[in-house]
């Protein structure tokens, strides 16, 4: 399946991805860089020379991420790799993309579903929104650059998505409802929907701005999405 790969709100290149081990739920494919690609170029050759140790400080700089041409941004749990090595600058440049789960692989790239994965109000979101969306989130829960880098220090209560990792997924265009794809290996839910205040500042009540958990996209598709399908064609 083609994909857009970006480094924050910048397209970088585009691919075009297989299931290269699905066990462990890794999709490939060789990354074909655009011209913007030349401005992080220099990172990504650091990440991959100091390949024996992970350099948090510039993958979240870099902040990858990937696009199916379904408009699905991908969650990968164990990240993503561009293999760009400065000593080889004539060796064609792959992208891995490490931990995606199951159910996208098997819907996607095995049996190829033709239908939507969204219905109206709910659709997916451009990068421009997911960086905007994530960004607000991070606000309002009060996340620090410290504890985005893994430092944490919670003495107080705080909100129940603030060590958890999170990637904006789709949004409620009748609202301010967006979905995140969420991760941590205490929580048994696949989904968060989050009711945005867009204050732009720390919410100083740890239960806002307002969560609701999903299991998996089912929970979320069918108590939440079809019902919303209901009211919006009623």
């Amino acid at each position: 399946m083609k994909a857009t790969v970006y480094s924050r709100n910048l397209e970088i290149g585009t691919t075009s991805l297989e299931v290269s081990d699905k066990s462990m739920g890794v999709l490939s494919g060789t990354f074909t860089p655009n011209n913007n690609y030349n401005l992080i170029q220099e990172k990504i050759w650091l990440i991959n020379e100091q390949a024996d140790k992970i350099n948090f400080e510039i993958i979240n700089e870099l902040r990858l991420n990937v696009q199916l041409e379904n408009g699905h941004f991908i969650f990968p749990i164990g990240g993503i790799s561009i293999i760009d090595v400065k000593l080889f600058p004539n060796e064609l440049m792959q992208i891995d993309i490490i931990g995606i789960p199951s159910d996208i692989i098997e819907d996607y790239f095995i049996n190829q579903i033709p239908e939507p994965i969204l219905h109206e109000p709910w659709v997916f979101i451009s990068i421009t929104q997911k960086i905007a969306f994530e960004d607000e989130l991070k606000k309002e829960i009060g996340l620090s650059r410290k504890e985005e880098l893994g430092f944490t220090n919670q003495k107080e209560e705080s909100h129940s998505l603030k060590n958890i990792s999170v990637s904006a997924l789709a949004n409620n265009i009748m609202n301010d409802e967006v979905l995140f794809s969420i991760n941590h290996p205490e929580i048994d839910c696949d989904f968060a929907l989050v009711n945005l205040t867009w204050k732009g500042k720390i919410e100083l009540n740890p239960k806002w701005p307002r969560t609701e958990y999903y299991k998996n996209f089912d929970d979320f598709k069918y108590n939440k999405m079809f019902p919303d399908k209901i009211e919006w064609e009623s």
